[in-house]
């Protein structure tokens, strides 16, 4: 199984081998390309610009918020406990992990006060992903609407172990 760093210690994100295997095996030329995107390049390396990295966060929380109603309305239509209780847990998560996390960074980093941030709209790019997964989870079947926010899931668990694994400690505010 492979686990992840969160800020409330290691977690399991999936399981290897099987379907997911072969899923995660089938996208990995696009996994690759995302961690060699330039935003994660320059993060690593401790230089990317503080605003830069500031609009990432509030655009980030801004998809986070809809993504905390995405797991939500999973665990309301979950046809077993345990996936019930596993999409209610990362609803809380998402809530409070993610979104105190996100609140720290921009109140260091970005030159939006916390009222200029609520007033922040969600780029085109967020809102389509956000609006995809709301109208799987209203229209399709539960299994359909949870393949909708796995990408998300498992790119940004991997994403976030690369990064730890590659980033100097301490080079940068998101290190």
């Amino acid at each position: 199984m492979a686990t992840a760093a969160v800020g409330l210690g290691k977690v399991e994100a999936w399981e290897t081998g099987g379907f997911t295997q072969q899923a995660m095996d089938s996208v990995a030329g696009m996994r690759e390309k995302i961690k060699a995107m330039p935003f994660l390049s320059e993060l690593v390396a401790g230089t990317l610009p503080p605003e830069t990295f500031a609009h990432y966060l509030v655009q980030d929380s801004l998809y986070l918020h809809e993504y905390g109603k995405m797991l939500t309305g999973l665990a309301d239509k979950a046809t077993t406990p345990e996936a019930k209780e596993n999409m209610s847990r990362a609803a809380a998560n998402v809530s409070l992990v993610e979104g105190t996390l996100h609140e720290t960074f921009l109140a260091e980093l970005s030159v939006l006060s916390a009222e200029e941030r609520e007033k922040v709209e969600a780029s085109p790019t967020c809102q389509g992903y956000a609006d995809f997964q709301q109208t799987a989870l209203a229209v399709a079947p539960y299994e359909v609407a949870f393949a909708s926010i796995m990408p998300c899931y498992t790119i940004y668990c991997e994403v976030g172990r690369w990064i730890e694994s590659n980033a100097p400690s301490g080079i940068h505010p998101s290190s």
